[in-house]
């Protein structure tokens, strides 16, 4: 941004909103021996970035910069589904699904102007916004069935991986920002849902398991605020952080 604008009210956003699905319908393996696995994974890295220098100048009532990335509506960022299945004599299948998010939004503002007054005619100050939301949501899902007359062994693991970044920094300088408010966040939520069903069946069963969930989250949230604010209202700076986790798996051996 590299400007001046004046307006009622000025919004600049800068958004990526990146959907990644892959998917296995049905993955099957029949025979004497039914061995094999499968891998699903979906991984998405990306970025939203705004910058305004201290070359723009507004003139409005309010003005709101913000970068913002995620999924849209109800579709996840990362999606990732496994379905298969194996009969035999010895039935032996290792199946995983992975979801990776490593979306980054991030917004940096140098000592813009906010116009109060322009010739005789003052203006009042406008409320000014200033953030970065990285709301990224995954699903990760697998559902196998593994049946051998001797041995059989179902892995069904599903795993969640989020490293996502929001990070918003402000250099007022030494001129500073005047403006009526100052509402400047950083926010970051994940909101995953790991799912795993199995089921195996066999007169000796070799598997620990049937199905397992894993879940690594190492997200980082930020604002950096530098140089003089003056605000008329209310000053306010939020690092936000919120995580929703559904962590689900069921298994049966026979």
């Amino acid at each position: 941004v590299d400007g001046s604008s004046e307006q009622s009210g000025i919004t600049i956003l800068a958004e990526n909103a990146a959907v990644v699905k892959n998917e296995i319908v049905v993955n099957e393996s029949v025979g004497g021996i039914a061995a094999g696995g499968s891998v699903v994974a979906s991984k998405a890295k990306g970025k939203a970035a705004l910058e305004a220098s201290g070359k723009n100048a507004f003139a409005a009532k309010s003005v709101a910069l913000e970068a913002l990335t995620g999924g849209t509506g109800n579709t996840y960022t990362t999606e990732a589904i496994n379905h298969s299945v194996g009969v035999g004599l010895f039935a032996v299948h290792v199946d995983k699904v992975k979801t990776f998010n490593e979306m980054q939004a991030a917004t940096t503002v140098g000592a813009i102007k906010i116009i109060d007054k322009i010739g005789d005619v003052e203006l009042e100050p406008a409320t000014l916004k200033i953030g970065a939301t990285n709301a990224a949501s995954s699903k990760a899902y697998i559902h196998s069935v593994n049946v051998g007359l001797d041995i059989a062994s179902g892995n069904n693991l599903a795993e969640s991986y989020a490293k996502g970044k929001a990070s918003t920094t402000v250099d007022a300088g030494t001129s500073g920002i005047s403006a009526k408010s100052f509402d400047i966040y950083a926010s970051n939520s994940d909101d995953i849902l790991t799912k795993a069903d199995g089921s195996s069946s066999g007169l000796v069963d070799v598997s620990p398991y049937a199905a397992r969930v894993k879940n690594d989250v190492a997200s980082t949230t930020e604002v950096n605020l530098s140089g003089q604010f003056t605000s008329t209202n209310e000053f306010k700076a939020q690092v936000l952080r919120k995580d929703v986790e559904n962590f689900n798996f069921a298994q049966v051996k026979n």
